[in-house]
C-alpha cells in the first residue's frame, strides 16, 4: 500500500490498468469497469475515490469515462 503512496508507482499502475480496461479501438472505459477497478485496487476507499464513485454513478449521462 505503502508503494502506491509513490506518484511514479501510481502513475505507471494506474496507466496500465487504463489501458487494460478499455476495449479495443475506444479512449475510455466503461463507467462500471473503472468503479470495480478503483475499489480493486483501494478495497477499503479512500474519501475522495468514495466522492468520486458517488458522483459519477449519480450523473451518468453516457456509459463511459
Amino acid at each position: 500500500r505503502a508503494e502506491f503512496a509513490k506518484p511514479e508507482t501510481f502513475s505507471a499502475v494506474y496507466n496500465y490498468t487504463f489501458k487494460f480496461a478499455r476495449e479495443k479501438g475506444k479512449t475510455n472505459v466503461e463507467i462500471d469497469s473503472a468503479i470495480a477497478l478503483w475499489n480493486l485496487f483501494w478495497p477499503r476507499g479512500l474519501p475522495i475515490l468514495k466522492i468520486g464513485v458517488s458522483i459519477t454513478s449519480k450523473n451518468k449521462r453516457k456509459d463511459r469515462l
